[in-house]
C-alpha cells in the first residue's frame, strides 16, 4: 500500500508554481468533464 502526500490548489495557484517535480491530477468544470492522471516522467524519484 502506497501513502503519497496530497496537496490540493486551484488553477489560479497553480498556474504560477513549479510543478515540474509534481505528478498531476487535473478535474475539469465544465459539462464534459475528463478526469486523468499520469506519472510525471521527469521526476526521477517516482521512476
Amino acid at each position: 500500500m502506497c501513502c503519497f502526500k496530497i496537496k490540493v490548489i486551484p488553477d489560479t495557484i497553480a498556474v504560477n508554481s513549479d510543478l515540474s517535480k509534481s505528478d498531476l491530477i487535473v478535474i475539469g468544470t465544465t459539462n464534459l468533464q475528463l478526469i486523468t492522471s499520469w506519472i510525471n516522467p521527469f521526476n526521477d524519484k517516482l521512476s
